[in-house]
């Protein structure tokens, strides 16, 4: 900011000598005043962060202090919260919910948890979305006697990563997720600005 200052005052000097045209003194204070107060802010923001950091937040909001970034499906970001809600489905009756600025991966347990405890239930049922796949909150909901029916997780179009498919190095072939082979043409497929590979 001070940077921001010695910049504001020299482009005025260049603007002066240029156009021979003078901001008055009232002007000039007025503006220095007005980035004595971004200044002033900015400082107020960092020393607000520090204290943040210290636990474990990473991010600010100027608008929401409880709003963080979030990551939308199609790929951009939107600053809000998010809204975890469990509903009953035989009453159709939003059981619980929970408004949170942390990421919805590790919100099943609590939710279910307590749903549990309201119903007063020995057993309960859960549906969720892909958006609840840690295994750590899949125990969690087990050892409680929560069944947990969750989607999982597939990448985009419902394709198979890499990683689900396993080289067999002597027959020098692939097995796919669902047991086929995959053998090679012996063709090599070169794609821009990746290494040459085998087609199958």
């Amino acid at each position: 900011m001070n940077r921001k200052t010695e910049e504001y005052l020299e482009l005025l000097d260049q603007v002066e000598g240029e156009q021979g045209h003078h901001l008055s003194q009232e002007q000039i204070e007025q503006r220095l005043g007005q980035l004595e107060q971004r200044k002033a802010r900015c400082k107020g923001l960092q020393s607000e962060l520090a204290k943040q950091k210290t636990k474990g937040e990473i991010q600010l909001s100027t608008v929401d202090k409880d709003a963080r970034k979030f990551k939308m499906p199609n790929g951009g970001t939107h600053i809000c919260t998010n809204i975890q809600s469990a509903v009953d489905a035989k009453n159709k009756l939003i059981a619980d919910y929970e408004v949170t600025n942390k990421d919805a991966k590790n919100a099943l347990s609590v939710l279910s948890i307590r749903v549990k405890k309201e119903f007063n239930v020995d057993h309960l049922d859960v549906l969720a979305d892909a958006g609840y796949p840690a295994a750590l909150e899949l125990k969690k909901c087990a050892d409680e006697n929560i069944t947990t029916y969750v989607s999982p997780v597939t990448n985009a179009k419902g394709k198979f990563g890499k990683d689900a498919f396993i080289y067999d190095p002597k027959e020098d072939h692939y097995r796919c997720p669902e047991g086929q082979l995959l053998r090679s043409k012996g063709q090599w497929r070169v794609t821009k600005g990746r290494s040459p590979h085998n087609s199958s």
